[in-house]
């Protein structure tokens, strides 16, 4: 049986509601699961260095250090 890795995704928007309704998408997937969420770049940034998301879904217009940068 070939075991297969569950896909770790970090969310990163400066809107709650956003990172809301992607987070529930998420809880109904099978292969998916939130590594962590953040309201920034700073923040995603600092999550990265302690733990690696296969994925990054991140807003490229935030205050800050944005998607971008």
């Amino acid at each position: 049986m070939v075991e297969t890795k569950t896909i770790q995704v970090l969310i990163v928007d400066d809107h709650p509601l956003v990172r809301d309704g992607l987070k529930n998408a998420l809880l109904i997937t099978d292969d998916m699961e939130l590594s962590g969420e953040a309201s920034n770049g700073e923040a995603a940034v600092k999550h990265c260095q302690k733990r690696l998301p296969d994925v990054i879904l991140m807003d490229i217009a935030m205050r800050g250090m944005d998607g971008i940068e």
